[in-house]
Parts: structure tokens; C-alpha cells; sequence
């Protein structure tokens, strides 16, 4: 069971608000510091956002793949960015 599932099944909400966006976050940013390509994958088609910052390094999901050689998590990373 993946560790998104286990979250779900723990009561963790993908859906809307400040918390459930942090969580997402945080479930991204440590999914791509694991080099957890499914996981990424699977965090970002529940609309968590690449782009999104670690709230006190300032990093995001890519620089964590990147600085833990993780690169197919980076290229999903970067195929999932948000036109700025």
C-alpha cells in the first residue's frame, strides 16, 4: 500500500483548503526526496502542485529529486510544472 493510500485511509483530504494543501505538499516534497516515482505520480494526478515551496528550506519538489539524484522523479517533475 503506497503511502498516499495509508494517509487516505488515515482520514487525509486531497480536497480544497489551506491543510489539505500543505499536506499535499509535504506528501510531494517527501515522495521526491524518497525517489518515489509512483508515489509523485500519483500525488500529482490528485492535484498536488509542483511548484509548490517547502515551507522552511524554500525548496521545491524538483530541487529535492534533483539533490537526491533522483531523475526520473525530476523529469515527471518537470513534464507536471505550471505554465507561470
Amino acid at each position: 500500500m503506497s503511502k498516499l493510500m495509508l494517509m487516505l485511509g488515515m482520514g487525509a483530504s486531497l480536497l480544497g483548503g489551506s491543510a489539505a494543501s500543505s499536506s499535499q505538499t509535504d506528501s510531494l516534497i517527501e515522495a521526491a526526496r524518497m525517489g518515489a516515482c509512483s508515489q509523485v505520480e500519483e500525488l500529482l494526478r490528485a492535484g498536488a502542485n509542483p511548484d509548490e515551496r517547502d515551507e522552511i528550506s524554500g525548496w521545491t519538489p524538483l530541487m529535492y529529486a534533483l539533490e537526491g539524484g533522483h531523475r526520473d522523479v525530476a523529469l515527471v517533475l518537470l513534464r507536471a510544472r505550471r505554465p507561470t
